[in-house]
């Protein structure tokens, strides 16, 4: 009997350790997946970032052809405003993107780190890091657009303004303080993965 004690007890340490070792793979293969997830969301948020030209030249085109029978009121903050919008969902893609990135590089590492052997993994953002990126405030330039289309929609509208040009200019005030606290929110994402070790 004092003989079979022993390899009952390596046996249970071994079914213990077999099953530790289980879960362990078991969550970095939902890691990954949860890796695999996000960066495919962030494809598509850069997909749509593409999108917005095409989207933004045929609008205008469609905006030029009403010239003829829409007041120019009308016309001029309609430009105005689409673009302003366009500049505002171009923060939004560039937040998510930058935020999911942060997530991946602050938070999910983290968690695969610990249950890897060898930590040498998504190493493109380290890579990155050790050159020189952009400034962050080059992800202000964008938004440099965006306060000029109600700027210079004023210009124009200057000689004839009326009450409708306020509230031209107020919709594309509102578009911009959102889009300058999404440009915010980006930049200090981006700022806080560029730093992450």
């Amino acid at each position: 009997m004092a003989d079979k004690s022993p390899q009952i007890r390596v046996s249970k340490q071994e079914s213990a350790s077999e099953a530790v070792e289980s879960e362990r793979a078991t969550l970095i293969q939902l890691h990954a997946a949860e890796y695999l997830a996000l960066t495919t969301r962030n494809t598509y948020w850069t997909t749509l970032q593409y999108a917005l030209g095409p989207i933004t030249a045929g609008a205008f085109v469609v905006l030029a052809e009403g010239r003829s029978f829409v007041p120019g009121i009308l016309l001029s903050w309609s430009a105005a405003v689409f673009f302003d919008l366009i500049m505002l969902v171009y923060y939004g893609t560039v937040f998510e993107i930058f935020n999911n990135t942060r997530y991946l590089e602050c938070e999910l590492r983290k968690d695969v780190q610990g249950l890897m052997r060898k930590s040498d993994f998504w190493r493109y953002e380290r890579y990155l890091r050790n050159r020189k990126a952009y400034p962050p405030w080059w992800d202000f330039v964008p938004m440099t657009f965006s306060v000029a289309a109600p700027l210079t929609t004023c210009l124009f509208r200057r000689v004839s303004w009326s009450t409708g040009d306020w509230v031209g200019l107020a919709i594309c005030l509102i578009f911009n303080v959102m889009t300058l606290r999404l440009a915010l929110g980006a930049v200090a994402a981006q700022g806080e993965f560029r730093r992450e070790k």
